[in-house]
C-alpha cells in the first residue's frame, strides 16, 4: 500500500473528494429526494403523529427514544415541517455510504473497474424501494439503522489499522457508540456489548497500554450518561408496552402465513399520512395543535404519485421480490456468508467483529419485540450492503488493504544519523602506497611477533580477531617488496 496513504486522516481524506465521491453521493441524494417529493411531507404513521404531537404538547413519554424525539423537535422548531428531518435523514445515509466506499476505493489507480462497480451497486440499492421509502420514514429505527451501519464500518477501520487509532477516531467511535444506544429500544444493550467486545480485541492486540484504551469506554460512557439524562432534563415518562418477543421474521426468509406486520405502511387505495392521523386524533380524541400535525400527502391521487406507488408496492405484494430485496432474514444469511468467504481468502477470524452490533441488535428484536416489520431488522440489509463493498474491493485489489479515514498510523523510526561518517581511500593506488612505505625491518618484526601458523585442522572454531591477518597476504607482500629491490 503506498506509503502516503498510511498517513492520510479524515480532514486529508474530506480535502480529497473528487468526481467519484460526487457521483457516489449524489445517486442517494437524487433518487431518495425524488420519493421525498412524491410522498411530501415523507412516510408517516401512527406513531410518527404520536411524536409530533409529544413535541407540540411538551409532554414527552418513551414509545419512541427521546432522542430521535430531540432531533425532530430541534428540526421542527427551524422548519416547521417533518420534511427537513426526512431530508436529514437522506443526507446521513449519503454521507456514509460514500465515506465506505471511498474508504474502499483506490482512487489513485487508473484502473476504474472498482469505481464503476461501486456505482452499480449504489444505484441498485438505491433503486430497492425498502431503501427509498426507509429514507423518507419518519421513524427512529431509520436513523438507528444508519448508526448501525457506520458502527459496523468503524469496526472494519479499526481491524484493518490492526487496533491502532488516533484520539479523534476515538472520538468518533465512542459517539457513534453513545448516539446508536439511544436510537432503539434494545440500543444500550448493542453499544455495551459492542464496546467490550472491541476492548476485548484491543487487549489480544496488546494495544491495553496506550491512553486510547481508556479514552474510548470513558468517553462512550460519559456520551451514554449525557445523552441518557435528557429524558430526565424533559421528565420522560415511561410508556407501558408489550414486550412478548418471538419473530419469526428473525429466521425466516419467506414471509409466513403468520406475518401480521408491514414492510413500509403504504397503500393503493388511500392516503397513507391521512389515514396515520385519523387513526391516531379521532379514535385518541386528540386536537392536533401545531401546523406540523396537520398534513396529508400533497401529490397523493397524482399519476407521478401512482406511479412511484405502485412500483413500491409490486415489491412488497410479491413473494420473488420481497424475499430478494427485503427478506432481513436473507440478508441475514448473505451477510453471514460473506463473513465466512472473507474468513477464507483472509485467513483471520477478526473480520466477525464486524457483525457483532447487528447480531446483538437481532438477538434484542427476537427476544423483546412483538412486531414482525422489516424496520427492526433493517441493519440486516444496510451492513450487507457494506460486506459486498468490502468484499469487491478485497476481489479486485487482492488484499484486504483500504484507504485509511481516520487512523493516524505512525510513522516508521528514520535511521540514526551520525555528525560525520568515515571515509575510505578506495584509489587504485592505495595498495601500492603501503606497499612502498613498509621497511622490509617492519615485516621482519611483525613476524617475530605473530603466532606460528597453525593447520586448518587444528585450529580453534572462534570468530577471527581485528587481530588477525592473512598469511598468502604477508607472502604476496614480501615477493613485491624483493621484485622492487631487483628492479
Amino acid at each position: 500500500m503506498n506509503k502516503n496513504l498510511q498517513s492520510m486522516d479524515l480532514m486529508s481524506m474530506i480535502k480529497k473528494v473528487n468526481y467519484r465521491d460526487l457521483m457516489i453521493f449524489i445517486i442517494p441524494i437524487l433518487i431518495f429526494s425524488l420519493y421525498l417529493y412524491i410522498y411530501n411531507p415523507g412516510i408517516l404513521t401512527t406513531q410518527s403523529f404520536s411524536q409530533l404531537h409529544q413535541i407540540a404538547s411538551g409532554q414527552f413519554n418513551s414509545s419512541v427514544p427521546f432522542l430521535y424525539t430531540v432531533i425532530v423537535m430541534i428540526f421542527l422548531k427551524v422548519f416547521q415541517t417533518p420534511l427537513s428531518v426526512v431530508f436529514f435523514q437522506i443526507l446521513v445515509f449519503a454521507l456514509i455510504w460514500t465515506v465506505i466506499c471511498k474508504y474502499h476505493r483506490d482512487d489513485t489507480s487508473k484502473s476504474s473497474n472498482l469505481f464503476v462497480l461501486e456505482f452499480a451497486v449504489t444505484l441498485i440499492v438505491c433503486l430497492i424501494p425498502i431503501n427509498a421509502v426507509y429514507s423518507i420514514a419518519l421513524w427512529s429505527n431509520i436513523l438507528f439503522a444508519y448508526g448501525m451501519l457506520f458502527l459496523s464500518f468503524l469496526i472494519k477501520v479499526l481491524i484493518d489499522r490492526n487496533g491502532e487509532m488516533s484520539l479523534k477516531f476515538a472520538i468518533i467511535l465512542a459517539l457513534t457508540i453513545a448516539v446508536t444506544s439511544h436510537l432503539s429500544s434494545v440500543g444500550i444493550f448493542i453499544g455495551i456489548i459492542t464496546l467490550a467486545a472491541i476492548l476485548v480485541y484491543l487487549y489480544m492486540k496488546n494495544r491495553n497500554t496506550e491512553r486510547t484504551f481508556l479514552i474510548l469506554p470513558a468517553l462512550a460512557i460519559v456520551l451514554i450518561l449525557i445523552i441518557g439524562s435528557l429524558s430526565f432534563a424533559y421528565h420522560v415518562e415511561d410508556a407501558h408496552t408489550n414486550s412478548a418477543g418471538g419473530v419469526p421474521m428473525v429466521w425466516s426468509v419467506l414471509r409466513g402465513d403468520d406475518w401480521e406486520g408491514q414492510a413500509y405502511y403504504l397503500t393503493a387505495n388511500a392516503d397513507p399520512v391521512k389515514e396515520a392521523q385519523n387513526k391516531f386524533y379521532t379514535q385518541g380524541k386528540i386536537t392536533p395543535t401545531e401546523s406540523y400535525e396537520k398534513l396529508t400527502s400533497a401529490n397523493y391521487g397524482k399519476g407521478s404519485y401512482n406511479m412511484v406507488n405502485s412500483y413500491a408496492l409490486y415489491f412488497k405484494d410479491h413473494t420473488l421480490t420481497d424475499t430478494l430485496f427485503m427478506s432481513p432474514a436473507l440478508y441475514m444469511y448473505l451477510a453471514i456468508i460473506l463473513l465466512i468467504a472473507l474468513q477464507f481468502v483472509t485467513k483471520s477470524k477478526e473480520m466477525y467483529l464486524i457483525y457483532v452490533p447487528n447480531i446483538i441488535n437481532i438477538v434484542g428484536v427476537f427476544l423483546t419485540c412483538p412486531l414482525n416489520e422489516n424496520r427492526f431488522l433493517y441493519p440486516n440489509l444496510l451492513i450487507a450492503y457494506m460486506l459486498v463493498i468490502i468484499f469487491i474491493s478485497f476481489y479486485l485489489r487482492g488484499s484486504m488493504k483500504a484507504l485509511p479515514i481516520t487512523l493516524n498510523t505512525k510513522k516508521s523510526e528514520e535511521p540514526p544519523k551520525y555528525e560525520s561518517q568515515p571515509t575510505y581511500d578506495v584509489s587504485d593506488n592505495y595498495f601500492d602506497n603501503q606497499i612502498n612505505e613498509t621497511t622490509l625491518e617492519e615485516i621482519d618484526s611483525i613476524l617475530e611477533e605473530s603466532e606460528p601458523l597453525q593447520s586448518e585442522d587444528s585450529k580453534p572454531q572462534t570468530e577471527p580477531s581485528e587481530e588477525e591477518y592473512d598469511s598468502d597476504l604477508i607472502d604476496q607482500i614480501l615477493k613485491e617488496i624483493e621484485d622492487e629491490k631487483h628492479k
